[in-house]
């Protein structure tokens, strides 16, 4: 998301907390809006600077692009299905990869080039 589009977010949930009775409820949105404004303020840290981030591999060859999360790595390779069968959760109660496949920290970013075959 967008600086503008995470500042709206937390608005919206501020201003829906105002409106609703049950403080349970008020609670919640009021900690989502304070997440939407904490990502917004790493966003803005993190303007201007590459810092690399983390990567899905298998073996030695990165698949896909850069993530700021391991997380982020993990729910994107399932959505784009890299990975298709993927265990419920280790030993610890992590999401695990299927064997092959990691996570690993980056120096630089890297996106793929979808027409790197096509160029010659």
């Amino acid at each position: 998301m967008s600086k503008k589009s995470l500042e709206n977010q937390a608005d919206r949930a501020d201003g829906i907390a105002d409106q609703i009775v049950d403080d349970v409820l008020k609670e919640t949105l009021r900690d989502a809006a304070r997440e939407y404004r904490e990502k917004r303020e790493n966003e803005d840290d993190n303007e201007g600077a590459d810092h690399g981030g983390y990567a899905l591999f298998s073996g030695n060859t990165q698949l896909g692009r850069t993530f700021a999360t391991e997380k982020e790595v993990r729910e994107a390779a399932l959505i784009e299905g890299l990975v298709t069968d993927v265990p419920v959760a280790d030993e610890a109660g992590g999401q695990i990869l299927p064997k092959g496949y990691h996570v690993e920290r980056i120096r630089e970013n890297y996106e793929p080039q979808p027409d790197w075959k096509s160029r010659g």
